[in-house]
């Protein structure tokens, strides 16, 4: 892929998520609930009013960034999670194969969080999937596509 068609594909790839994202919250009221639970080991997100599930989306981890020190580390190298984790999340390997650029091979790379961005819509729309949530963790955020999302029941 060239430096031109790289250009293309991330901003195809924004427009998608700015897409999916009105979406989600329209039909699923993604970002307005009370809580969530992520749950890594078993692929699920849970979103919650009050002590009640409402919206259940499986999920592959992508990402992790840390936005004070400009760090994203894939998932699938992160060796602090367990392996069915990292094996499920390897699927975003296939960024490199379409793009050829070396970032969606590193381990961790330099990173902000416009870029972070960036490379969680290019994996959704990599891999078909119907939207991306951040998670936060403290002072990192975590990165997941929504492969299917649902309500609760």
């Amino acid at each position: 892929m060239t430096d031109e068609e790289f250009d293309i594909f991330v901003e195809e790839a924004m427009a998608e998520l700015d897409q999916k994202r009105q979406m989600l919250t329209e039909s699923y009221g993604l970002g307005t609930h009370s809580n969530f639970v992520v749950e890594y080991e078993n692929n699920l997100l849970t979103f919650f009013e009050n002590e009640r599930p409402i919206v259940v989306a499986k999920i592959l981890p992508v990402a992790s960034h840390i936005p004070e020190m400009e760090n994203l580390k894939w998932f699938w190298a992160n060796e602090n999670l367990p392996e069915s984790v990292r094996e499920h999340s390897s699927a975003v390997k296939m960024l490199y194969d379409q793009t050829g650029y070396d970032v969606f091979n590193d381990p961790h790379i330099a990173c902000d969080e416009g870029m972070a961005w960036e490379i969680a819509a290019m994996a959704c729309k990599c891999l078909n999937a119907q939207g991306v949530y951040r998670i936060p963790h403290g002072n990192m955020h975590s990165y997941v596509l929504l492969l299917s999302v649902q309500k609760h029941g």
